[in-house]
């Protein structure tokens, strides 16, 4: 195809997508008013609130999102999601999933039905996507006085390079502003909140925790377990370039590597093993996963190499099914990683980390050890069992205010 033909398809496609968001918003000021009515006179009704939970803005509804919800459904909430995509990569088949179109005041509408049909006394908001259809739950919610919290995750540890735009960083204070409170999951969050302006009452510590499972004790082999998403900081490249010395001396050891986004990405990570020599009997990759126990139950060692390890979500659940980490040694790694103990603190190189795992796997009695010392640590210290009782005092408490 010509380049002034591809030009033009694709200004021509632009140009579409920018009316249909030009015409999306004078939609929304057109609703305004009413939207602002409808919700005033619902208010005076004086009709009580339900237990139901909106959980808003997720990119997935997947298993291990679901952990918080499945508490509060033992509590006598009934759920309901509002994600970007509706699929149910879930074994909760009571789950209901909205799907998020490209049209805010599409949303908004599916939004109002759900809330005057059900009443729900929490909404929990999540910082993906564009957050437009996270800041008009948040306005009706404050209108409403409904308990809404903001669940921040990771990513901000990115907020004061250029990964986000102005506008971004403007729509997520003003997301901090609206809620009732923030629960965040990283410990260098709170001196951003603090620059932000946001006050510390507002705050609630939150570090990821998972549930507790029954452990089935069977013979393992070899197996080098990474299951996380293959996100540049992760450094997944550094496992691969560590994967040859690691057979040379031990042949009997098999590498699963899991999260690609995409069969695109399984397959550049193929061709770094390819292009190192490496045995393709040695070693397989996989795309994302919403079954990971398939996994944990085959490995004897999990490696994180990444820039940020706290409280990594398939860390905890390794440590859990008691596979031993090796993980980069990077701040806070240590609240969960205790060198020797529990698992390995490794520095971020491919040498180290063929090093670390050559030394457990040459040692059964130090992995053993050391596996089961990690499944305690979860136990002890990232069980997920009360994790929601913040959540529910605060909803108890302001409804009774």
């Amino acid at each position: 195809m010509p380049v002034w033909k591809w030009t033009v398809i694709k200004l021509s496609g632009y140009s579409i997508q920018m009316l249909l968001s030009f015409l999306d918003h004078i939609i929304l000021i057109l609703m305004s008013p009413f939207v602002l009515l409808s919700l005033l006179l619902f208010k005076l009704s004086g009709i009580q609130m339900k237990p139901y939970a909106f959980f808003v803005g997720l990119e997935h509804v997947i298993q291990k999102t679901l952990n918080r919800s499945v508490i509060l459904e033992k509590h006598g909430y009934q759920i309901i999601y509002f994600s970007m995509d509706n699929q149910k990569k879930t074994m909760n088949e009571s789950v209901r999933i909205f799907k998020y179109r490209n049209f805010s005041s599409f949303n908004l509408i599916i939004l109002l039905i759900q809330i005057f049909n059900h009443k729900p006394s929490y909404i929990e908001v999540y910082t993906e996507g564009n957050l437009n259809n996270q800041l008009t739950t948040l306005l009706v919610a404050n209108i409403l006085g409904i308990y809404a919290v903001v669940i921040e995750r990771g990513f901000l540890f990115m907020y004061e390079g250029n990964f986000f735009s102005a506008l971004f960083k403007r729509k997520l204070k003003l997301l901090y502003q609206l809620s009732n409170s923030i629960y965040y999951r990283e410990t260098y969050m709170p001196e951003l909140f603090a620059k932000l302006g946001i006050p510390s009452h507002k705050l609630v510590y939150d570090f990821n925790r998972v549930p507790i499972k029954p452990l089935q004790l069977e013979p393992k082999d070899n197996v080098v377990l990474f299951l996380n998403g293959f996100k540049d900081w992760r450094n997944l490249h550094l496992l691969i370039q560590a994967m040859p010395s690691v057979i040379a001396k031990q042949p009997d050891v098999f590498f699963q590597i899991v999260g690609a986004a995409d069969d695109r990405l399984v397959e550049y990570y193929k061709n770094q093993c390819v292009a190192l020599g490496i045995d393709q009997s040695k070693y397989d990759i996989q795309c994302w996963t919403n079954q990971p126990d398939q996994f944990y139950e085959k490995a004897k060692i999990f490696v994180l190499p990444a820039d940020l390890i706290f409280c990594n979500f398939s860390l905890l659940e390794a440590m859990e099914r008691g596979l031993v980490p090796i993980v980069a040694n990077v701040e806070d790694a240590d609240k969960i990683v205790q060198h020797q103990y529990n698992g390995i603190l490794c520095e971020r190189n491919s040498e180290q980390i063929s090093l670390e795992i050559l030394h457990l796997l040459s040692d059964p009695d130090t992995c053993e050890k050391m596996s089961v010392n990690a499944r305690q640590s979860i136990i002890e210290h990232y069980n997920d069992f009360n994790r929601m009782d913040s959540i529910l005092e605060n909803i108890k408490l302001h409804f009774n205010s």
